[in-house]
């Protein structure tokens, strides 16, 4: 198992994550962040805004940088050309 802590950046903030969670490995930790960015960018579309420019860090137990999962890496976009 992984101890991880998902820490958000958007709009110049960033949140960070003093829980952390448990994954099997970093795959499953990219997994996490992936499902936490579309929660983040579904509530943004509830209020009317796409911005696709945050991402979250995936950091270990002693804050070392593991990953970086951009919210572009979590969803596709799909517009009129």
């Amino acid at each position: 198992m992984l101890h991880v802590h998902l820490h958000l950046h958007e709009q110049g903030a960033i949140i960070r994550d003093l829980e952390g969670r448990e994954c099997a490995d970093l795959a499953g930790a990219q997994a996490a962040a992936i499902g936490a960015i579309r929660d983040v960018i579904a509530a943004d579309v509830r209020a009317g805004v796409l911005d696709l420019t945050g991402s979250i860090a995936i950091c270990d137990a002693d804050d070392a940088l593991l990953a970086i999962v951009s919210f572009r890496d979590a969803i596709t976009v799909v517009a009129d050309a």
